[in-house]
């Protein structure tokens, strides 16, 4: 999440005024790779803000605690994570309806000993019977036990 959206889901969630949050928005610059932290070294009107005003400090120390946390998930049609291993037990997982979800990356995935697959030529509707499929046929070349590979589907952020 970045700078200016932190600031507004913060103020949406602690019944800030819609005006009081925008002007507080607006006063963090537009520019890429821009912080909170950022914003208040180089906006002198975001600094004041913070200096003189409560309401405005709180909203700010809230929204630098989820600066940079993804905001929601949803899943990604053709992202699975695969493993020998419970995948449950090794990285965080959230519950769908289609069965678990993580939010890691590919790289946070691979560094911890998962495998991530992109089946993006794929339809969604037969994505998750291909990829059952596949677990079988890996299953039975490599001879490994149906109990250790599952797979999770990746969520984006």
């Amino acid at each position: 999440m970045k700078a200016k959206q932190a600031v507004r889901d913060v103020g949406g969630a602690l019944s800030v005024s819609y005006a009081k949050t925008d002007q507080i928005a607006k006063a963090i610059p537009f520019e890429l790779g821009m912080t909170i932290d950022k914003a208040l070294a180089t906006s002198p009107e975001l600094a004041e803000m913070y200096e003189s005003d409560v309401e405005t400090r709180e909203v700010i120390d809230m929204a630098k605690a989820i600066e940079g946390m993804p905001r929601h998930a949803s899943t990604h049609a053709a992202g699975v994570v695969i493993s020998r291993r419970r995948s449950m037990n090794m990285c965080r997982c959230i519950c769908r309806i289609r069965g678990p979800a993580t939010q890691f990356t590919m790289t946070t995935i691979e560094e911890l000993g998962l495998l991530k697959m992109d089946f993006g030529a794929s339809q969604p509707d037969s994505h998750s019977r291909r990829t059952r499929d596949d677990r079988e046929k890996i299953m039975v070349s490599k001879s490994i036990s149906r109990k250790w590979i599952t797979t999770i589907r990746v969520c984006t952020k």
